[in-house]
């Protein structure tokens, strides 16, 4: 399964997708940990800062937390085929290495949009 088969959605309500199937993404923390990785694709970011899905005052556990909040995301997302390195430790934070996300796809449109609007008037 190819990296374009796994597709993250953050306009509207937050989804994944494997291959066309939804993806369970848990509760509320751990659908924020994920939108945070979405927002960030590609960039690492670390525990502290996934840790303010938590609020301004977290547990002392918050730490432990953001992990078994990963955790499950990859859970998912590999018992639905996707691989297993898609979102990757990364020193001490975390990173989505992979999967289409829709704002990338309509900034994509949005850029050939523009290019074809100058062509246009040109």
């Amino acid at each position: 399964m190819g990296a374009d088969d796994v597709r993250f959605n953050i306009l509207g309500r937050l989804e994944a997708t494997v291959d066309g199937r939804p993806v369970r993404l848990g509760g509320p923390r751990t659908r924020a940990v994920l939108a945070m990785l979405v927002v960030g694709h590609g960039q690492v970011l670390s525990i502290d800062r996934l840790a303010t899905a938590w609020g301004r005052h977290p547990p002392a556990t918050v730490r432990n937390q953001v992990m078994i909040a990963v955790a499950a995301l990859r859970r998912e997302l590999r018992g639905m085929g996707a691989g297993p390195e898609i979102i990757r430790t990364e020193g001490s934070g975390y990173r989505l290495a992979g999967g289409l996300v829709d704002t990338h796809r309509a900034e994509r449109y949005i850029d050939r949009g523009r290019q074809a609007a100058q062509a246009g008037r040109q």
